[in-house]
C-alpha cells in the first residue's frame, strides 16, 4: 500500500505547469497531481497504461498518449516517438 502526496516547497496550489512532456504512472498520481496544479495545453501528456489515461482526460487532459507496452520500458519507447498513441 502506498500513498501520494505533495512533497513541500513545491509550486502554490492552483499553479499553471508547462513542462515539454508530464508522465503518470497512476490514476492516483493524475488525481493528486490535479487537485494541485493544472497543466498548459501545449504539455504533451503521456500515460503508462489506459487507467491511467482515462483519469487524465477526466481531469480535463484534451490529447492523452498512453504507451503501448504499460512498463517503464514503454514510457522510454513512447518518449522517443514524436507522438504516441492516443
Amino acid at each position: 500500500m502506498y500513498r501520494i502526496c505533495p512533497r513541500e516547497g513545491q509550486p502554490e496550489k492552483g499553479t499553471c505547469l508547462a513542462p515539454d512532456v508530464m508522465i503518470f504512472g497512476s490514476a492516483g498520481g493524475v488525481r493528486v497531481f490535479f487537485q494541485q496544479y493544472t497543466l498548459a495545453s501545449e504539455t504533451r501528456v503521456l500515460c503508462i497504461g489506459p487507467v491511467t489515461a482515462r483519469a487524465a482526460r477526466e481531469a480535463g487532459c484534451l490529447e492523452v498518449e498512453t504507451a503501448r507496452v504499460h512498463s517503464a520500458a514503454g514510457i522510454r519507447a513512447a518518449l522517443e516517438q514524436p507522438g504516441g498513441e492516443s
